[in-house]
């Protein structure tokens, strides 16, 4: 899935391609190694395009019958329509409602959809939706994907190819470095 955007230097061109054009690309370039229930949770928190690497993980683990890993993704865009893999989503979802849960949040709220929560993800929400970190402890990871904004409010940026120091609501909800991973 490639999202356009009309003032990006690349997208405008993949999505000039017509069928049987051919592009080359480099990957994949192996981020996380994840193991079937080496986390009896995982929050997912994420924005936009960002639900990519996030959606990977999930779909992933639901696949593999023996996971006991319970999945909470926090999903934030800019309105419902931007909400991408939404039905995806929701089917894991109906398929697997003991191991992932998913709430949506929009900044520009234009219906009344009660699944959608307006606003940003912040701490009240992290503190809401996902494990207390000092009673998880290693059991936990949280993994975050999405604009430099949200990873800024919610984890710190990444140095280069570093994880960077964690900071924003994961760390003011009590998360240690070792609990988050940066995409």
């Amino acid at each position: 899935m490639i999202k356009r955007y009309d003032d990006g230097k690349l997208t405008p061109y993949i999505h000039s391609l017509k069928e049987g054009d051919k592009l080359a690309f480099k990957g994949p370039i192996k981020k996380f190694p994840y193991k079937a229930n080496e986390f009896e949770q995982v929050g997912l928190i994420g924005g936009g395009s960002g639900i990519t690497p996030l959606y990977q993980i999930v779909r992933h683990a639901l696949k593999d019958k023996s996971n006991t890993t319970k999945f909470t993704l926090l999903y934030g865009n800019l309105t419902e329509d931007d909400i991408l893999l939404r039905r995806e989503l929701d089917e894991l979802k109906r398929q697997h409602p003991r191991t992932f849960d998913v709430v949506y949040f929009v900044d520009k709220k234009t219906t009344g959809d009660k699944e959608v929560q307006s606003g940003f993800i912040g701490i009240k929400d992290v503190k809401a939706y996902l494990p207390d970190p000092k009673v998880a402890g290693s059991k936990v990871k949280v993994f975050v994907c999405g604009p430099p904004g949200q990873m800024q409010a919610i984890s710190g940026t990444k140095a280069g190819m570093k994880q960077g120091e964690l900071s924003g609501a994961l760390k003011e909800a009590g998360f240690i470095e070792e609990q988050v991973y940066k995409f």
